[in-house]
């Protein structure tokens, strides 16, 4: 379903106005590749005391799941998790009751390639930020209230992942699930030759971790528990 604010276009060159609120925005989803697609309209916010624009992008409403990430697979253009289970659960991957769980134990590499595959790429570090704090430069993707159990999975509470979009209380502005805990998201920003920067925390981190302006970096040939993935489409990717 699509809805829209009445003074703003949705999609398009124009930018949101400065100091456009968060509140005010009516999110934009649509179903692209299969992937379920929310809008980011172009915009800027605040890193570290400077203003930072961004173009306007699609940006998958959850994290990549297994039954998604196994689609890919099953093309032999994906290469399997390093291995089929999660923190608690000897089954998990290739388990259908987890279907609709992220995908985890991939490293960058894996996750690129699925992004690739599905006509798009990671984020980056820069476009996620953008994502989950929008113009209004909130702390968490929902807001400034602080981190409960009700708006994401975090602080082992759960004690593993959980269905992508089980917290609809913890949506960002733009409508998109889980991108505070779950599990880290890989960017495409390096750090280094062979470090990248995962955000958004995990089922696993403490509320300090989950705030959207948190970034940690990875060895980018490395999957764990803890680390998963969403994809971007460019703005006219899904136009039509």
């Amino acid at each position: 379903s699509t809805s829209s604010h009445d003074a703003v276009p949705q999609i398009g060159s124009t930018a949101l106005p400065v100091g456009y609120s968060n509140l005010r925005w009516r999110p934009v989803d649509k179903l692209v590749n299969g992937l379920d697609m929310v809008f980011v309209p172009a915009g800027c916010f605040t890193i570290t005391s400077s203003e930072v624009c961004v173009e306007s992008f699609w940006i998958s409403q959850t994290e990549i799941t297994n039954e998604q990430y196994a689609a890919c697979v099953a093309e032999d253009v994906c290469t399997p998790p390093s291995t089929q289970i999660s923190r608690t659960r000897t089954g998990y991957f290739d388990d259908p009751e987890f279907a609709d769980f992220p995908v985890i134990n991939v490293s960058w590499t894996q996750a690129d390639e699925y992004s690739t595959w599905a006509g798009g790429s990671l984020p980056t570090d820069v476009q996620w930020r953008y994502a989950a704090q929008g113009s209004s430069n909130w702390f968490y993707p929902w807001g400034v209230e602080s981190p409960t159990s009700a708006l994401l999975n975090y602080n082992g509470l759960v004690g593993d992942t959980s269905r992508v979009g089980d917290y609809t209380r913890g949506r960002s502005w733009i409508g998109a699930f889980d991108m505070a805990g779950n599990v880290w998201e890989w960017t495409d920003t390096a750090t280094t030759a062979t470090e990248r920067i995962v955000c958004g925390g995990s089922w696993n981190s403490f509320a300090g971790l989950v705030r959207s302006d948190y970034q940690a970096t990875n060895p980018q040939d490395e999957g764990n528990y803890y680390t998963g993935f969403r994809v971007i489409l460019p703005a006219y990717a899904a136009q039509g």
